[in-house]
C-alpha cells in the first residue's frame, strides 16, 4: 500500500477511527535492544535501523498489530522507508516527544524556562519530520502522574504549542491536523481528576488546550487485578470472569477524549494469558472505556517482551519469539472484534472486524 492511499486514524470525541469504523489499538512499543539486554537511545524508524523493523514485520502481522509506540525519533534522520514499510502491513504510529527533553527536561519546566519556539527546536522537529505520514497516529508527552495543578497546567500548555505548530504546518503545506495527547505513569488515586484537569474544554482568555487522547499504564489494572481463569468457548460465545478493575472503567467513563493502557501485561504472573486482551477488546464495559492497549514487545531487562533479540557465534542476529508470544497470538485468535458504524449508537454492534483491521 502506498503511502498516499493509507488512510489514517481520526479523532472523534472519546475514539479513534478509521474511515467509518471505531479503531482500537492492538500494539507494542517498538525499539531495539543493546548489548546490555537495555533499550538503546536508537531511532529504531531511521533508514539505518530499517534491517530490524523488516525482520519485525512478520511478528507484527502474527499478532495483527495495527499500531506500534515509538519512544525515540532522531530528526536528522529519515523515516519514509520505515513507514512505508509499516504502511504496507497496515500499522500506524504512536510518536512520543520525550526524547526531544533529551530525559532531563519536563512538562512543568516549560512555563520557568523560555524554549525557542520555531522549526529549529529539537521536539518541533520531531513534529515536522513525522507529521507528513498518514500512518502517524499522534504525538505523546510522556510525564509522571499527579494532582498537582501547575503540573497538570504545564502539560497543556505544553500540548498547546505542539497543536498550534501542528496547525502551521497543516495550513503551510496542506496537511492533516494530528492529535496530541499525553501518556502518564500510574497513580491510581489522582488518576480520573488528573484525566478531567488534562480534558477540560478551553476556556480563553488565556487558557491552556486540552490534550485529544490520554494513555495510562495498565500494568496493575489488567494483570494482577484480572482474575486469571480459563476461557470456555462455548458455541463462538467466549466466558470468562468479571475484572475487578470494572470499578476504575467506571471512573473514566465520563472521558471526553480516547483512553488506552500502556504498559499492559508487564504482568508478573506466569505464563503471561493476556486475559485482559479479552475484557479490553470484547468486554461490553470495558470496550466502551479503553481504545486499545501496548504491550512491550522486545525482550530487555524489564522481562516484560513477547520476542528476544538472539546473537550467535557469529555475532549474527536474529528474532525469537517466547512463550508469552505464543499466548497473545492464541488470544488474539480467540477475539474477533465487533466495531461499530461510525454513526452507531451502540458499542455492541457492529460489522465483524479483526483488530488489525
Amino acid at each position: 500500500m502506498k503511502l498516499e492511499t493509507f488512510k489514517p486514524v481520526e479523532v472523534e470525541g472519546r475514539f479513534f477511527y478509521k474511515g467509518d469504523k471505531r479503531f482500537l489499538i492492538h500494539g507494542v512499543a517498538y525499539g531495539i535492544p543493546n548489548a546490555k539486554g537495555e533499550m538503546s537511545l536508537l531511532d529504531p524508524l531511521s533508514d539505518n535501523q530499517i534491517n530490524y523493523l523488516e525482520a519485525c514485520i512478520p511478528f507484527f502481522k502474527w499478532l495483527r498489530i495495527n499500531c506500534i509506540f515509538v519512544a525515540r525519533i532522531d530528526p536528522t534522520q529519515h523515516h519514509s522507508k520505515a513507514m512505508s514499510m509499516l504502511a504496507d502491513a497496515g500499522i500506524h504510529v504512536l510518536v512520543s516527544i520525550e526524547a526531544a527533553f533529551k530525559s532531563s527536561v519536563s512538562p512543568e519546566s516549560w512555563l520557568a524556562t523560555e524554549v525557542e519556539y520555531n522549526e529549529k527546536s529539537w521536539y518541533f522537529r520531531i513534529v515536522a519530520s513525522m507529521s507528513t505520514y498518514p500512518n502517524t497516529l499522534g504525538f505523546a508527552i510522556s510525564r509522571e502522574s499527579d494532582n498537582h495543578h501547575g503540573l497538570n497546567e504545564a502539560t497543556r500548555f505544553a500540548v498547546g504549542r505542539i497543536k498550534h505548530y501542528i496547525a502551521q504546518l497543516a495550513a503551510q503545506n496542506k496537511q492533516r491536523i494530528i492529535p496530541v495527547g499525553v501518556i502518564a505513569s500510574r497513580i491510581p488515586d489522582t488518576l480520573e481528576d488528573q484525566m478531567k484537569m488534562l480534558t477540560k474544554p478551553k476556556c480563553p482568555p488565556g487558557d491552556t488546550d486540552p490534550i485529544d487522547f490520554f494513555g495510562f499504564s495498565g500494568m496493575f489494572y489488567f494483570n494482577t487485578a484480572v482474575k486469571y481463569t480459563k476461557l470456555v468457548d462455548c458455541d463462538g460465545e467466549c466466558f470468562v470472569d468479571e475484572p475487578d478493575c470494572i470499578d476504575m472503567a467506571h471512573g473514566l467513563g465520563e472521558s471526553t477524549v480516547p483512553i488506552f493502557l500502556t504498559e499492559y501485561g508487564n504482568s508478573q504472573v506466569r505464563p503471561r494469558r493476556f486475559i485482559g486482551t479479552w475484557h479490553i477488546f470484547m468486554h461490553s464495559k470495558l470496550r466502551t472505556v479503553f481504545s486499545g492497549a501496548f504491550l512491550d514487545f522486545f525482550e530487555t531487562t524489564t522481562k516484560q517482551g513477547l520476542v528476544y533479540l538472539k546473537k550467535d557465534d557469529k555475532g549474527d542476529e536474529s528474532i525469537e519469539p517466547l512463550r508469552d508470544f505464543a499466548y497473545l497470538e492464541e488470544m488474539v485468535e480467540v477475539i474477533s472484534e465487533r466495531i461499530p458504524a461510525r454513526n452507531s449508537m451502540s458499542l455492541d454492534h457492529g460489522e465483524v472486524q479483526n483488530v488489525s483491521n
